[in-house]
């Protein structure tokens, strides 16, 4: 589909009836248009939420659990982008109360999952601890194993956000 702006299209319609009065002496002619552009403008979101293991998403809070354990124990849950930008870094941080006897520990397996059967990721395991290069799209998501060390009446929690700068833009 061709479109023509408003001055050109006015040229042509003048030159039709400068045509006109030049053939027959006498003209009458009239002209009407109206020019309408729009442009619509989305809006970029940057964002990332974290799903628990029964696939509840936290959509603005943390992934917590609280525990008592005399073993390690692994729970497994994901990342999801869930903004209008590719991911290529997101922020993490561990909290916890409680009688821990041992530091947690939150894992990322990028470009696989983690198989809860044998505990091991069939991609590269990263560690999701302050600002963290996890490239994720647009709707997508990145298995994660939270690692929970022996604990008598346990709190941890994992929290994610993002930053203007850790999201890409697009072209």
């Amino acid at each position: 589909m061709t479109t023509t702006s408003f001055p050109a299209r006015l040229c042509a319609v003048l030159g039709v009836v400068l045509a006109a009065c030049a053939l027959t002496g006498t003209a009458h002619a009239e002209a009407d248009a109206d020019a309408v552009a729009t442009s619509q403008a989305g809006t970029a979101r940057w964002a990332a939420t974290l799903v628990r293991p029964d696939g509840t998403v936290l959509t603005g809070s943390a992934w917590s659990t609280n525990y008592s354990s005399v073993a390690t124990t692994y729970l497994y849950g994901s990342v999801r982008n869930t903004g209008t930008l590719p991911l290529a870094a997101q922020t993490y941080a561990l909290t916890t109360s409680g009688f821990l006897l041992g530091a947690p520990a939150a894992t990322a397996c990028v470009n696989g999952v983690w198989q809860a059967a044998t505990n091991t990721c069939t991609g590269t395991p990263v560690t999701l601890s302050g600002a963290a290069a996890l490239p994720v799209a647009v709707g997508g998501t990145v298995s994660v194993r939270l690692t929970l060390p022996p604990a008598l009446n346990g709190t941890v929690a994992l929290s994610v956000s993002v930053a203007r700068s850790q999201a890409r833009a697009t072209s």
